[in-house]
């Protein structure tokens, strides 16, 4: 199924985006102020998903997602395609992230499954699961078109990309890791050798992930992750659509 061809199905849920130290937990954490009735939170959507597991068991849990993969050949595929299509010496941090997108995917069919009726609106989601695939590379945009279309009907209906200068969220990431001591993801374990350069990389990737993703239907609201007061309009006007 192409692009062009036919209407992707849209996952109800809004999404943040942008670099490591952009600041997306910062600015849904402002923007949520008065604006939380009918949200689920990341802290709130995960809740629900390990009161599914707990449910399930423990066991239980890794053959709900092997089946949960095996009944989507064509999602598995296109990830696994998609991640080997940008080489690089770096494939097995690439296969990871391909696992916690399955992961991410799961988790959301789960929350479907629950009955819950709160909106997600992540700061963590599959979509920048996605991004963390490339680390830091920009793939061809075939092979990123091909992967959104093995995504249909797991799409976000909204996004907001949060938008910063490359060497400032690089710098925050940074006094982010000093803060807490040890590194959070591979990102941070990168840190000392990653430069403005690499994350300029990524936020020419988001730049082509807003734009597969607005091609699909899905409205993304640009912000900026560096402004000094945080404008949460572009948080209503996603809960408004």
């Amino acid at each position: 199924m192409s692009s062009a061809s036919a209407e992707p199905r849209l996952d109800g849920r809004i999404e943040l985006l942008g670099l490591p130290g952009a600041g997306k937990t910062t600015w849904l954490a402002q923007a949520l102020v008065g604006r939380a009735q009918g949200v689920a939170t990341r802290e709130a959507f995960e809740a629900c998903v390990s009161a599914e597991h707990a449910l399930r068991g423990r066991a239980a849990r890794w053959g709900d997602f092997a089946r949960f993969v095996a009944a989507r050949p064509r999602l598995a595929r296109g990830l696994i395609t998609y991640a080997a299509s940008i080489g690089g010496a770096r494939r097995r941090d690439r296969a990871r992230h391909v696992y916690r997108l399955l992961r991410h995917l799961h988790n959301q069919a789960l929350y479907r499954a629950s009955g819950a009726w709160l909106r997600p609106v992540l700061d963590q989601g599959p979509i920048q699961q996605l991004w963390a695939i490339a680390m830091l590379e920009v793939p061809a945009d075939a092979a990123l078109e091909a992967a959104f279309d093995a995504l249909d009907g797991w799409l976000p209906a909204g996004v907001i990309w949060i938008q910063v200068d490359p060497a400032l969220a690089l710098t925050r990431m940074r006094a982010r890791l000093a803060e807490r001591g040890a590194p959070d993801g591979d990102f941070e374990e990168r840190a000392s050798g990653l430069t403005a350069d690499d994350f300029a990389r990524g936020e020419r990737h988001f730049a082509q992930i807003a734009g597969a993703l607005e091609r699909r239907g899905a409205r993304v609201e640009r912000v900026r992750g560096d402004a000094a007061v945080h404008d949460p309009t572009a948080l209503q006007a996603l809960l408004d659509g």
